[in-house]
């Protein structure tokens, strides 16, 4: 198929860009609670960074990419300290211990805001309300438990009109 010359489409837009890039990936809850007990809560930020793309395309002005950063910083440094906790036998293990509750409860904040920036974007584009208090309590879990369910606005049924 020859390439579509549209005068007002970005350089690197591809006529053939199926319409799927363009939804958000629809995963079984449990799959997602599996991932996360197996990589110790690691999994969290990959969620975050596998739907980034089409979650910044859904909403221009509300980028997510400097919260993610942190998102995934801090998540590493909670599992370096954490993992220096556990090997050290030092008086200075409290000491540690310390800055891995402050990267914990740190971690765990920026993933509060990242899923109530993921929350205001999906009800930017779907019709369906999302809970607050299910995004708090459950966070990705309730977040991609709505995913799996909501129907985008838009003609003909799809995100953005593009089917």
């Amino acid at each position: 198929m020859s390439e579509i010359h549209d005068p007002y489409r970005s350089p690197g837009w591809s006529s053939s860009a199926e319409p799927e890039e363009w939804e958000l990936p629809k995963t079984s809850v449990w799959v997602i609670i599996f991932l996360t007990l197996v990589t110790i809560g690691l999994y969290i930020p990959v969620w975050f960074l596998r739907r980034r793309k089409i979650l910044n395309r859904l909403s221009p002005g509300r980028h997510l990419d400097a919260f993610l950063a942190g998102l995934v910083a801090l998540y590493g440094g909670a599992f370096v300290l954490g993992l220096s906790v556990g090997v050290s036998g030092a008086p200075e293990g409290q000491n540690l211990q310390f800055w891995t509750s402050v990267v914990d409860i740190a971690s765990r904040i920026l993933t509060l805001v990242l899923s109530f920036q993921v929350k205001a974007i999906l009800e930017e584009n779907y019709p369906d309300d999302i809970s607050g208090v299910g995004t708090f309590f459950l966070s990705i879990f309730y977040l991609q438990y709505k995913i799996n369910r909501l129907q985008p606005k838009g003609p003909a049924g799809s995100i953005l009109g593009l089917r």
